[in-house]
């Protein structure tokens, strides 16, 4: 039986059947990667903001999926606009309230601390 049987026939609520939502899971390439990629390692959102102060480097911009960025918004209505490092922490609040919620990718801009922001300059 190959792996991909076999977590499909585990029962609904178990938290292994999971990879079975991702698009990865059904091409063999893809399967390999979610599954047994060899160099793969989770971060939490904390984590990621201690090796940018670590490295020295400023957040400019997080950026989710379209539903991600709608159940930011509601979440934190009404909240005041904050730096883009509170923004991580509330992002990674979020992240433990919806574990399901980066299952996909999501991209972080960064620079060196101190320089000038040019995102989104021409």
């Amino acid at each position: 039986m190959c792996i991909r049987d076999s977590l499909m026939g585990l029962p609904h609520d178990d938290p292994a059947r999971r990879v079975t939502h991702s698009h990865d899971f059904y091409s063999s390439g893809g399967l390999l990667d979610l599954v047994y990629h060899p160099c793969e390692h989770s971060f939490t959102l904390t984590e990621i903001g201690e090796m940018l102060e670590l490295l020295d480097l400023d957040l400019i911009r997080f950026q989710s999926s379209m539903h991600g960025e709608k159940l930011y918004s509601q979440r934190f209505a009404g909240t005041p606009a904050c730096s883009a490092a509170h923004e991580l922490e509330r992002w990674g609040l979020l992240e433990r309230e919806r574990p399901q919620l980066f299952s996909g990718l999501y991209i972080f801009w960064c620079q060196k601390r101190g320089a000038q922001e040019t995102l989104g300059e021409s």
